[in-house]
């Protein structure tokens, strides 16, 4: 019964670590960009691919809102966050992951969501959306 046991958690093992290989490969070519809207400001952010968690790309918006972005390419996954820029600090208020493994590759930009956000201060709206491609 041991050996069996073993057996199986080997093979489950293996089959981990070459879905997370096939992950990482499927994620070297896929390249991500994100746009974001506040009132009359619109930008578009490229995101670079990274196996640094603390690397991240940023902008602000007007003076409420900053926003930044994240292409953990080990992970294969998308991180997003959306801080309300306040007097005292910045404050995150909204955060979100996207797993890239799961897209299908397209040539054509594949939309991740459409996301609304609301600061506190008079519910002022900023609307953001990535953009997952294959080069």
């Amino acid at each position: 019964m041991k050996r069996l046991v073993f057996a199986f958690s080997f093979i489950g093992l293996s089959l981990a670590l070459s879905t997370g290989a096939a992950a990482v490969a499927a994620t070297e070519a896929i390249t991500v960009s994100c746009h974001a809207e506040y009132g009359l400001t619109a930008v578009r952010l490229p995101v670079a691919a990274t196996s640094d968690v603390f690397a991240m790309r940023s902008v602000n918006l007007g003076d409420r809102f900053m926003f930044k972005a994240q292409l953990l390419q080990e992970r294969a996954k998308l991180k997003t966050f959306v801080y309300e820029l306040r007097s005292h600090a910045p404050t995150l208020i909204h955060a979100s992951e996207h797993l890239l493994s799961q897209q299908r590759c397209a040539n054509l930009p594949v939309g991740l969501g459409l996301n609304k956000v609301y600061s506190s201060d008079l519910e002022r709206e900023m609307f953001f959306q990535c953009f997952a491609q294959c080069e």
